[in-house]
């Protein structure tokens, strides 16, 4: 007999303890003090920020997470389990000393051993025990969420794909045909970050966010034309580059876990299916410069289920 919606949904949202709170604090806290503490050299800040982007994402995710409940919207026990499990990319913030200032390597290592280690391994910890909360729906709910963000991403390479076409080209209404798939563009990257944001400890959400100020910025200079539109533009379809690849990355990531899961609930997984091309590039010339512009085929997976253990 199917467990009734509103049972599911106290199951799925039920009010989290102390530790949790803690952790995610704790989440939001490191993440703003990094800032404080990382000092890069001049021109070193953008790769300083992208060794930095587990922790950054992971303390944006926290706050996400944290403002929900103060607002009186409870925790979706699968996505905070996901969000959690995540966490031992915390461990991978890595920091080329030659990016830093002499002054604060030593401040970025103590920091890194007392603060965001513990941070990963309280992580894993938290996720061990909300997966005992989760059963085959969720696991399917949330692979449902992934499918669907991975045709939405389909549609913003294909969104790319046609910009790129306008862009290079010439005709009547160019700039309302530019502006509508760049509002399709938005749009598909929003429902992403809705259904996914959470994952890879944040990153997807984080990442979601760069591509949406990169696609503003975009924006900005389509009347203008010239070189800046050219480096917006090229800026724009690497953030989408790397968010179809956390995505997938998301993927494999939570077939694995969801696996050990499977096993230790007594779910086994019979069957797990991913369909995939892969992502790819193509490169169009704009205004004399080759650009590449990532490609995502369209996906299909399917997640089969055992008989539960008696």
């Amino acid at each position: 007999m199917a467990e009734p919606a509103d049972k599911k949904e106290n199951k799925k949202e039920k009010e989290p303890d102390a530790k949790i709170i803690d952790w995610l604090t704790s989440l939001k806290e490191i993440s703003e003090r990094m800032s404080t503490i990382v000092k890069p050299l001049p021109g070193y800040e953008n790769l300083v920020n992208e060794a930095v982007l587990p922790l950054s994402s992971a303390g944006s995710q926290a706050s996400q997470f944290l403002s929900n409940l103060k607002a009186g919207i409870p925790f979706n026990r699968t996505e905070l389990w996901d969000f959690a499990s995540g966490s031992n990319t915390l461990r991978q913030v890595s920091i080329d000393p030659s990016y830093l200032k002499r002054e604060g390597i030593a401040n970025y290592r103590r920091f890194f051993e007392s603060a965001i280690t513990p941070a990963a391994t309280e992580g894993k910890e938290i996720a061990l025990n909300l997966g005992h909360d989760i059963d085959a729906d969720d696991a399917s709910e949330e692979m449902q969420d992934f499918h669907e963000s991975l045709g939405a991403a389909q549609f913003v390479a294909v969104g790319l794909e046609e910009t790129a076409k306008e862009v290079a080209g010439k005709g009547k209404n160019l700039l309302s045909r530019i502006e509508a798939w760049l509002g399709s563009i938005s749009e598909n990257i929003r429902r992403i970050k809705d259904r996914i944001g959470h994952t890879l400890t944040g990153t997807v959400g984080k990442i979601a966010d760069e591509v949406i100020g990169a696609l503003n910025e975009f924006t900005s200079t389509v009347k203008g034309a010239g070189a800046a539109m050219v480096s917006a533009f090229s800026k724009l379809c690497r953030l989408v580059g790397n968010l179809l690849l956390r995505i997938l990355s998301g993927i494999f990531d939570f077939i694995r876990r969801i696996q050990g899961i499977a096993r230790d609930k007594g779910f086994p997984l019979t069957d797990v299916t991913l369909e995939l091309e892969g992502a790819g590039v193509d490169v169009t010339v704009i205004a004399g410069f080759p650009i590449p512009i990532p490609k995502l085929k369209p996906p299909k997976i399917t997640m089969k289920f055992g008989a539960t253990k008696s």
